[in-house]
């Protein structure tokens, strides 16, 4: 008696891979590119921002729509891909901010011509500058950053963060600062504004007593 097998070969699946697909979202240079093939339920690591930039705007993250509605990524996240997928850039419009010195009375900024017997208008603090105020501590022992300076942006819908500093440490916009109390030494006091993460104003305001 003789036995026949048949054995029937099918044709080996596929593997199937997908892609990953950067999209600007309005930049068009400099946007990442993965030509990795993955397989399924693969592990895919986002990549970061690089050296691609959308003038006017700060780069926030990745989104799996164009609108930002879909599932929202940042550089090194990672996720399992089960199909092929656009992320696209998110942007946030940059907002233009200024340091201004606030009119105070028995103080002058320096560089600025002064009246001794009224107050000085205090001019406007440049991006990444540092400035000397020098103020008559016999009248006024101690101030307040808000009574010298504040932080003026547009949009004025645009959220900003912004650090006050007092000698390295934060302190608050309205804590009380006593000034020195005699010529020899200072107060340093640092106003920086942020906007996701981006510096985009920055000044120094070194607090002295008038000679």
């Amino acid at each position: 008696m003789q036995f026949v097998f048949q054995i029937n070969r099918g044709e080996i699946p596929q593997e199937e891979y997908y892609n990953v697909t950067y999209d600007g979202n309005g930049a068009t240079e400099n946007v990442p590119n993965d030509s990795t093939d993955y397989t399924h339920n693969q592990t895919v690591e986002v990549s970061p921002q690089g050296n691609m930039e959308y003038d006017g705007y700060i780069f926030t993250g990745w989104n799996t729509e164009s609108d930002g509605s879909g599932t929202a990524y940042i550089a090194e996240d990672t996720f399992n891909i089960t199909e092929d997928t656009t992320l696209y850039a998110q942007w946030v419009e940059r907002a233009e901010a200024q340091i201004v010195s606030i009119p105070f009375k028995d103080a002058f900024l320096s560089g600025n011509e002064y009246d001794e017997q009224t107050a000085t208008v205090l001019g406007n603090m440049t991006y990444g500058m540092l400035h000397y105020i020098y103020i008559y501590t016999s009248t006024t022992p101690n101030i307040t950053i808000s009574q010298i300076a504040e932080v003026q942006f547009t949009p004025t819908s645009a959220y900003v963060e912004i650090i006050y500093k007092k000698n390295s440490t934060e302190i608050g916009y309205t804590d009380v600062i006593n000034l020195p109390t005699n010529t020899s030494s200072q107060v340093v006091i640092s106003i920086e504004v942020y906007q996701e993460g981006e510096q985009i104003a920055a000044t120094a305001l070194y607090l002295r007593k008038l000679p």
